[in-house]
């Protein structure tokens, strides 16, 4: 069973960010199914997915955001580097055998929180400049 469901909260209204965002949270529940039924070997290779996805869509949002002069640009960056950074520590632990399902659950919440409040913001920006 999935930690979070994609449902219409989440959207931002951008057709393109929402798809990804979508994609991003089934990705990160499959991650945690993965964990949670002891599943390791699937781990890795879904992992690597994952983070090549989210990269993916931090630099098509980053451009997006760029490209129409977001203000809230710089602090979008930064979050998506801190989230890098922390799937970083989360492949580490798992390499180390220390991963725990918890880890997932917290950053799957966190992401949840970014899309419902940062995203949000970018959302109704873009959408005032005719981008949906």
């Amino acid at each position: 069973m999935p930690l979070i469901e994609w449902n219409q909260e989440l959207a931002v209204n951008v057709k393109q960010c929402d798809e990804q965002h979508e994609q991003l949270i089934g990705l990160i529940n499959d991650l945690h199914n993965a964990v949670k039924t002891g599943n390791g070997k699937n781990f890795n290779g879904l992992f690597r997915a994952t983070v090549a996805s989210v990269k993916r869509h931090f630099s098509e949002e980053e451009k997006l955001l760029r490209k129409h002069g977001y203000l809230g640009y710089q602090d979008q960056k930064e979050a998506h580097e801190l989230f890098l950074s922390e799937a970083k520590n989360l492949l580490h632990q798992f390499k180390s055998g220390g991963l725990l399902a918890v880890s997932l659950e917290n950053l799957l919440k966190r992401i949840e929180s970014h899309i419902l409040g940062e995203d949000k913001k970018y959302g109704r920006f873009l959408n005032s400049k005719g981008v949906y």
